[in-house]
């Protein structure tokens, strides 16, 4: 999803000695893993919180307990926000 010009020699190193693999892991860790630690983080919090208030309020607009579960443990994100935008019952 980004892209990246190099200048590789003829033996697939960059100019300072670098091997093309190394160089791109080394992106993708720096890059993708400070961004994805806080969105799992994000998202495990409000799976829990959404699966703690499903499991305790016996009234949902619409479906059930075992529906909401589901929906709430297996579509992430999406899931947990559907559950309160649309699924939670009054309180």
């Amino acid at each position: 999803p980004y892209i990246i010009s190099f200048t590789i020699r003829r033996d697939g190193c960059l100019p300072d000695g670098t091997k093309l693999n190394d160089a791109i892991e080394y992106i993708d860790n720096n890059v993708y893993l400070p961004f994805l630690i806080p969105l799992a983080i994000a998202q495990f919090a409000l799976a829990i919180t959404a699966l703690i208030h499903v499991l305790r309020h016996p009234r949902y607009r619409f479906g059930n307990k075992v529906m909401w579960v589901l929906v709430v443990l297996f579509i992430q994100f999406i899931g947990p926000a559907l559950y309160f935008a649309l699924g939670r019952g009054e309180e």
